[in-house]
């Protein structure tokens, strides 16, 4: 059984990030909102080479979890390719 679950999909004009566990929580940023995008390293998620992204817009951040550096670094790249 799975409990926690982080899916990202991109369309025309927006990220769609889903994440929770029971309760899964489905997020649309549209690109036009997208001010910054950064790569993160916590202590813990350094002992496993893990990474997360983090997203701001305008009054809120989305933080993807849970990924590789090479999937961090392919994710970051596209964000910044469809910011205004």
């Amino acid at each position: 059984m799975q409990y926690q679950t982080t899916e990202y999909r991109f369309t025309a004009s927006d990220l769609i990030i889903k994440d929770g566990g029971f309760s899964v929580l489905e997020t649309t940023i549209p690109f036009r909102n997208i001010q910054h995008v950064a790569i993160m390293q916590t202590f813990f998620s350094r002992l496993f080479g893990l990474y997360s992204v983090t997203i701001h817009t305008g009054g809120n951040y989305f933080v993807i979890h849970y990924l590789s550096l090479e999937k961090a670094n392919e994710l970051t790249e596209v964000i910044r390719k469809v910011m205004p």
